[in-house]
């Protein structure tokens, strides 16, 4: 049994679409396409094909592996069954220790060792940037307006000119407002950020008007590709100030032994046994998602009742300092200046470590009009 000719040149343009070179998706499809492929490796294909509930890397991870096990089946007469693939996914392994390396380098060289050495693409941006929503939240934090006021510099350092700032939405009202954009058109948008200033606990949960805990996805859910489909392809940016948890980062002193002058240098210990409970939440994964946040998960964040928070004042600085870089650049040296600020409470000397998580696929530059 094999693939209609309409449905391999389909498959072909779907290959390429998810992230394949046009020579290797049209091999995979000249593979799948043969009258001898065995028809449960054809329903595999298929149901990869229409899974929406993987990413493309993965997808094409799985369509790398069935590549590799049909030319296998077709070289050597063996018959590999979808079993056996479905119990290396169950069983956790990475699908590509099941790949043939001198089969891969001969065949699919230019996905593998051409790709690879190439430079990264950059995401089109144009002056039309986008929404930049800030979310911000007065309930026991002092200097929220600040961070409010901050926020409101970085998008227009950023080159934004549609800003929505909500002031204490409840989560039905939330809900609402993400719900009504997800419906609007952005096809002529950049990108969007949304960037979000609140009390937060564990498992990144956010807390809104009346004291309730909503998940983070709450937000980064309206920008996936299911909920506003103008937005595939584009970067979501989502910046959140907020505790991640009660733990205080604790800090230790060290001393450089060439130095005569004996100056303390503060650095930070990652080592909490009370943490192994933890399981971050990945609801928030998806493509073309930036996720920056001002504590690692379970630990605090600091914010001054006069100046507003920390992480914003060094990402305004950044930002303003660093115009048109990569903001994954950006973002680790806003990282690295407030993992050095030491604070005190309640007597004990502790520190912050801000982090993100990037699902990006090229690089991200907001370029200025000049430069556009």
């Amino acid at each position: 049994m094999a693939l209609p000719p309409e449905d391999s040149l389909q498959m072909k343009s779907y290959l390429v679409a998810i992230g394949l070179p046009s020579t290797t998706a049209e091999k995979f499809s000249s593979m799948f396409c043969k009258p001898q492929v065995p028809e449960e490796w054809l329903t595999l294909i298929q149901s990869t094909k229409n899974n929406n509930e993987i990413s493309s890397g993965k997808k094409i991870e799985s369509f790398l592996f069935i590549y590799n096990e049909l030319q296998k089946h077709f070289r050597e007469a063996t018959n590999v069954t979808v079993d056996d693939f479905q119990s290396n996914q169950k069983g956790g392994k990475v699908l590509m220790e099941d790949i043939d390396e001198e089969n891969c380098r001969n065949d699919l060289d230019e996905l593998w060792y051409v790709d690879d050495l190439e430079e990264l693409d950059e995401y089109k941006m144009t002056n039309n940037r986008g929404t930049f929503f800030i979310f911000w939240f007065t309930e026991g934090r002092s200097g929220a307006d600040k961070d409010f006021e901050m926020y409101e510099d970085i998008a227009k350092l950023l080159g934004f000119n549609n800003i929505r700032s909500h002031k204490d939405k409840n989560a039905t009202e939330i809900s609402d407002i993400l719900n009504k954009y997800g419906k609007e058109d952005h096809s002529h948008d950049d990108c969007v950020v949304c960037a979000v200033a609140a009390h937060g606990r564990t498992s990144d949960q956010i807390q809104v008007k009346g004291g309730v805990f909503i998940d983070l996805n709450e937000f980064v859910k309206h920008f996936n590709e299911n909920n506003c489909k103008d937005l595939k392809g584009k970067p979501k940016i989502i910046i959140v100030q907020a505790c991640r948890g009660n733990f205080l980062e604790k800090a230790v002193e060290l001393r450089k032994d060439n130095d005569e002058h004996h100056v303390e240098r503060p650095t930070y210990n990652n080592v909490y046994p009370e943490l192994k409970d933890y399981a971050e939440n990945l609801e928030t994964n998806y493509n073309d998602l930036l996720l920056a946040s001002s504590s690692i998960p379970d630990t605090k964040s600091m914010r001054s009742e006069f100046s507003g928070s920390y992480y914003l004042q060094y990402l305004l600085e950044e930002i303003k300092d660093n115009k048109g870089r990569d903001i994954c650049e950006i973002l680790t040296k806003v990282n690295c200046r407030v993992s050095r600020m030491v604070f005190k409470v309640d007597g004990t000397k502790c520190k912050q470590m801000p982090c993100f998580r990037s699902n990006l696929t090229k690089k991200l530059h907001f370029h200025t009009q000049n430069e556009v």
